[in-house]
């Protein structure tokens, strides 16, 4: 036991001191100079020249990276270009804020979702229990920056209850008080608790089910998710040759104009119709999940097989590089490269297909090293078969059905991770039309015309919802357990 812990500690060091050596790396390959944007554009070569030695930038690469591992290990972490002052000391001003946020979307997340997993599990298939799985479902396809305009749109603009925005502070002295600063965090709780709280239910509802001894299918959700996602292929594929009108006609004057017969979803803030803005959407969205998917695909599962194969040194070798990327979310993978190419559809593919690698590297190591402990497995290896030719021939038929499976949970993670960036200003650029730039412009517009805000969500939603039944209904149909029990 002992030495499992001393060796997870040599590789979680090992994989920390890597990431810092690959993060600085990246800093400084990126294009820019910290003494340009502090001086800006006009400043003189000498002044950028004593600039950058009072930041120690005209030093060598090597003896800034050990003075930056140096000063984090102590507790330093730099200075603030925008505001001058230890970025420690403006991490410590905001965890006032930060922590009791996290505190209370982790509180509402495990509650509620024990709950519901218990009572969905007490309940199993029964009307209570597909009310909670339903709910569950609808969590996973709810992009949370939508809920969270959806619970403004509610809760601030048309109840009134809460602000729509800021932090009065804990205290009267700060101009709030106890009751004032928990009304301002409850809504960016709930939205960030929600999509944990679905995951958590799933989870908690199969363990407890799976302790129960209790077989359960749910085939009704792959015939319900194959719907939805051939609506979306039709969708898609009908845009490509006809839309009601051009997403590129703008006409202000009939600009926010509500549902008839001519704009069937009205139009936006430029006059375009919002029907046709969300049929050719359903593109983007298809391109980054095919595209994305088919990169976690191409490199993670040779990997994994590979690792699960070779085992020893081979496998911790690319267990760890797999921990490494993990480091690096799609967000913060399409900022770096948007910094060098600028924003785009090929950065948002990118980006998430490159997040996809280590999970499908992870996934199919995990299923092939149960199917190497088999008895065929053991049998075909003592005929004398190597290993590469029992991975083709036993292993990977054996977690194909795992793969498919987690492909449709991660197309729907593409859309969402494209739709968050779209959202952000990093992914799809006008004039393409994206479903998650379209939420980003109907915020100036929530008073005014709120459905705008609605309409590209719903389809976020049942796009992730589709594919999620899908996914379900696959796991029952391919897993040959529950194959002998129908």
């Amino acid at each position: 036991m002992s030495s499992f812990v001393i060796q997870r500690l040599l590789s979680f060091f090992v994989t920390l001191a890597v990431t810092s050596v690959v993060v600085f790396g990246v800093l400084e390959w990126l294009p820019g100079n910290a003494a340009q944007v502090i001086l800006g554009e006009t400043a003189t070569p000498e002044s950028l020249a004593a600039m950058e030695e009072k930041l120690g930038l005209n030093q060598p690469a090597l003896t800034r990276y050990l003075q930056w591992t140096g000063g984090l290990l102590q507790g330093q972490s730099g200075i603030s270009i925008s505001y001058d002052t230890p970025t420690a000391v403006l991490m410590l001003e905001r965890m006032h804020v930060t922590l009791p946020l996290a505190v209370m979307a982790m509180s509402l997340t495990v509650l509620m979702a024990l709950c519901l997993g218990l009572y969905a599990a007490s309940k199993q298939n029964t009307a209570g229990d597909v009310g909670v799985m339903t709910l569950s479902q609808i969590g996973l396809a709810l992009p949370n920056f939508w809920l969270a305009i959806l619970l403004i749109l509610l809760f601030a603009v048309q109840l009134q209850w809460v602000s729509a925005g800021g932090f009065p502070g804990w205290s009267e002295e700060d101009g709030g008080g106890l009751w004032d600063g928990f009304s301002a965090l409850i809504l960016p709780a709930m939205a960030l608790a929600a999509v944990q709280t679905a995951i958590l239910t799933r989870v908690t509802r199969s363990a407890v089910i799976e302790a129960m001894s209790e077989d359960y299918v749910r085939t009704p959700s792959f015939v319900a998710g194959s719907v939805l996602v051939t609506l979306l292929v039709l969708s898609a594929i009908v845009s490509l040759f006809w839309s009601p009108y051009p997403v590129g006609d703008i006409d202000i004057p009939n600009k926010l104009a509500k549902a008839s017969a001519q704009h069937w979803f009205g139009t936006d803030s430029l006059g375009r119709d919002i029907a046709s803005l969300l049929l050719v959407g359903s593109q983007n969205s298809l391109l980054v999940g095919f595209i994305a998917v088919g990169i976690g695909l191409g490199f993670g599962v040779p990997l994994g097989l590979l690792a699960s194969a070779k085992r020893g040194w081979i496998e911790e070798v690319v267990m760890r590089a797999a921990d490494f990327t993990f480091a690096f979310p799609a967000l913060l993978s399409a900022i770096l490269l948007t910094s060098i190419y600028g924003p785009g559809l090929v950065v948002s593919i990118t980006a998430i297909g490159i997040f996809n690698i280590p999970v499908f590297a992870r996934i199919t190591r995990g299923a092939a090293n149960a199917v190497w402990s088999r008895d065929y497995t053991l049998a075909a290896r003592a005929a004398g078969k190597t290993k590469w030719a029992i991975t083709w021939a036993h292993v990977l038929p054996n977690v194909a059905s795992v793969l498919i499976v987690q492909a449709t949970v991660q197309f729907a993670i593409a859309i969402l991770a494209e739709a968050a960036l779209s959202y952000l200003g990093l992914g799809t650029q006008p004039p393409n039309p994206s479903w998650g730039r379209m939420l980003n412009e109907a915020q100036s517009q929530m008073f005014q015309a709120p459905m705008l805000a609605v309409y590209p969500g719903v389809a976020i939603a049942l796009a992730v919802l589709g594919l999620n039944l899908m996914g379900d209904g696959l796991r029952d149909l391919l897993d040959p357990r529950l194959s002998r029990t129908r």
